[in-house]
């Protein structure tokens, strides 16, 4: 069972980590290789590959989060309720 605000809330700290990742990014020195690696992906005009990296970032950061509250629920629910 899908627990909704468990969901909303691991959908915002995902939005979140990927907001901060790529603020880092931006902020990143012109030398950086992740920087780099991605201006030349923009320039072969393959600019859809990082933006499936960062649906994939958010998919994982999401989902992770997600887990981590699922399981402190049935921890608290389960464990310390007996």
């Amino acid at each position: 069972m899908i627990n909704k605000k468990q969901l909303a809330l691991s959908l915002f700290i995902g939005a979140g980590l990927i907001l901060i990742k790529l603020f880092k990014l931006a902020l990143a020195s012109p030398d950086d290789m992740q920087l780099q690696t991605v201006s030349s992906l923009f320039s072969m005009g393959m600019w859809y590959v990082p933006l499936l990296f960062v649906i994939l970032y958010y998919f994982v950061y999401s989902a992770s989060c997600y887990l981590v509250l699922r399981v402190i629920t049935y921890t608290l629910n389960h464990v310390f309720h007996k």
